[in-house]
């Protein structure tokens, strides 16, 4: 009913104010038309940015990924070569000592348990007197190379010049490697 209210004061109005009327409804809509037109295409854009944002995101939980698959595989490995480690450090220790003539004062054989793990540390301390540097440096690294499967290693080294000689050390070095418990 007040559609037709409207209607009828329409008509009643001078061909020049249903010309105002007219053109000022054609602005309204038009003003009406471009700010939907605006309003979908911010929208159209903020859905575009969230989309580029969200696909960022998406790489990088893909390049993560891949990195945590390489990480674990390593780790894997590495258990893996832990629960095979065979290792006996005195015979190993025993063998490098001959090997460079070496005469080794005593070993001590110690088994740990490593807290929040699986693994056991088994460290042989070892103890040698008057020993040269650079025989002190072929031991290490034939110790550390003996072991293939690079399961052990040197963890504690402690060198002592000797009063009586200046040119020798007393060595004290702990050898340790890792088993599954």
């Amino acid at each position: 009913m007040k559609l037709e209210a409207l209607w009828d004061r329409f008509q009643a109005l001078n061909n020049q104010d249903k010309r105002k009327v007219l053109f000022g409804a054609g602005g309204a809509g038009f003003l009406l038309i471009v700010l939907c037109i605006f309003g979908a295409f911010s929208s159209v854009r903020s859905r575009h940015i969230e989309v580029n944002r969200l696909t960022t995101e998406l790489k990088q939980i893909d390049a993560l990924s891949v990195q945590y698959l390489k990480v674990k595989a390593e780790q894997q490995a590495r258990e893996a070569q832990i629960r095979a480690n065979k290792v006996a450090l005195f015979t190993l220790i025993q063998n490098s000592a001959t090997r460079l003539d070496l005469k080794l004062n005593d070993l001590n054989e110690r088994k740990e348990e490593l807290s929040d793990s699986n693994l056991t540390q088994v460290s042989v301390i070892v103890n040698v007197k008057e020993l040269s540097m650079d025989r002190l440096t072929a031991f290490l690294e034939d110790i550390e190379k003996s072991a293939a499967n690079g399961l052990v290693k040197i963890t504690r080294l402690q060198v002592k010049t000797r009063f009586d000689q200046p040119d020798l050390l007393d060595v004290q070095m702990t050898v340790a490697t890792w088993k599954a418990s």
